[in-house]
């Protein structure tokens, strides 16, 4: 019965968006040839009314073809719209899924909200029809302006909750967009092989003061593990090192100064390291005299470089159980007391020829005044002048003694002075 009733009622609504047609039609046809004049113009209330008629006729219409109403339909269309355009700018980035998916979940349920709400109010204006017909000519202006401000307030809240649908995809694009730009940056991600070079960075230094001077240069080779690491994973090492005690500098300081530490390293062919190297290599076999000669060596040693010299100790304390400055320290104590002993006999015998020098020439003065007298009085001076050659002679042969004591007084002097 209630079916019979409600087609009924169908079709009464269908007769009146018929009439309201008719109405139309008719009017247009009375004042066609009328240039002038206007069409009467239909009351506020009763253009509403056929305005109300006519979409509640077409929505009866759909509904018998299981179509949604037309209003329905235009605001899912449009928020489908809205949603395409949002995920297709978010599909390209498999990071944002979470935040899709739960995006897509929000706005489904707000769909479906405004589809559930959306029936309940298309089932109102039925009922609302029904009534409108009994009481319309007895209801006040009144009521129906307040029913007008009910329309416009369920108006309003679909327009409200499209607009919440619209800010909440908003701020999901900007919320993506945030952690693309600031977070979900390819230069804040370290890959894997990033991830292991970093540890071996951080291995060497753990490492630092245990290692040799060889294996201190292998971080040479591990330049390009650094090259490769992300700039926060560089000021991280660099930092790392240079807080080690151990080590105590930073990874590119580090790295200039085992370069210049190579390169000293394969400066091996300095003539005077070459020289030392091999001294030392024929220690065990060498007299006093000759490991006394160690100290010789002491002006060669200075000039070489810090890698070098320390290279020297090591050779030195491997052939002679001494680093080279330990042992020129024990031989030139040795070299002193031995100098300045052979220094005080030189003395002695400086001082001895100085005197025979004296006498050779205060005998060359005497020698100058017989000659002199013989002159004087027409004497064969031929014996005086000999022996006058001779005493020369042996002064000059004197005093190269007394040079040559006094040179060698003075190398043992400086052998001996630090």
């Amino acid at each position: 019965m209630k079916r019979t009733e409600r087609k009924k009622q169908q079709y009464e609504e269908i007769d009146d968006f018929a009439k309201a047609l008719l109405e139309k039609k008719t009017e247009m046809a009375i004042y066609k040839d009328l240039e002038n004049e206007q069409p009467k113009v239909t009351s506020e209330l009763e253009r509403l009314k056929k305005e109300e008629t006519m979409s509640s006729a077409l929505d009866m219409l759909r509904k018998e073809r299981g179509q949604k109403s037309i209003q329905q339909e235009e605001l899912e269309y449009s928020l489908k719209e809205e949603l395409e355009q949002t995920l297709d700018l978010k599909r390209t980035e498999s990071l944002f899924k979470k935040d899709e998916d739960a995006s897509l979940k929000t706005v489904q349920g707000i769909l479906n909200e405004n589809a559930k709400t959306e029936s309940e109010e298309e089932k109102k204006p039925e009922i609302e029809e029904k009534e409108e017909k009994k009481t319309e000519e007895t209801k006040p202006k009144k009521i129906k302006k307040e029913k007008k401000k009910k329309k416009k307030r369920n108006k309003m809240s679909k327009t409200s909750k499209i607009v919440i649908v619209l800010v909440l995809l908003g701020l999901c694009l900007m919320g993506g967009y945030a952690y693309k730009i600031y977070i979900y940056d390819p230069q804040n991600v370290a890959s894997e092989e990033q991830l292991k070079a970093y540890d071996r960075l951080i291995a060497y230094a753990d490492e630092f003061d245990m290692m040799s001077d060889s294996e201190k240069l292998e971080l040479l080779d591990m330049q390009n593990d650094y090259d490769g690491l992300l700039d926060k994973q560089k000021d991280a090492i660099n930092d790392y090192f240079k807080d080690k005690d151990h080590v105590g500098k930073t990874y590119t300081r580090l790295i200039k100064e085992l370069k210049q530490l190579k390169s000293d390293l394969e400066d091996e062919s300095n003539e005077g390291y070459q020289a030392l190297k091999a001294y030392l290599e024929g220690w065990e076999s060498y007299t006093d005299a000759q490991k006394m000669e160690v100290v010789n060596y002491k002006t060669t040693y200075s000039e070489l470089n810090s890698v070098l010299q320390k290279k020297i100790d090591d050779l030195s304390r491997s052939y002679c159980t001494k680093s080279y400055t330990s042992l020129y320290s024990e031989y030139f104590e040795k070299l002193k007391q031995q100098n300045e002993a052979q220094i005080a006999s030189l003395e002695g015998e400086l001082e001895s020829e100085k005197t025979d020098l004296q006498e050779l020439q205060t005998y060359a003065d005497s020698l100058q005044a017989d000659l002199k007298y013989a002159q004087d009085n027409g004497q064969d001076t031929s014996e005086i002048q000999v022996q006058i050659q001779t005493n020369n002679d042996v002064i000059s042969q004197t005093q190269q003694r007394i040079n040559s004591i006094q040179s060698q007084i003075d190398a043992l002097k400086a052998q001996i002075q630090q």
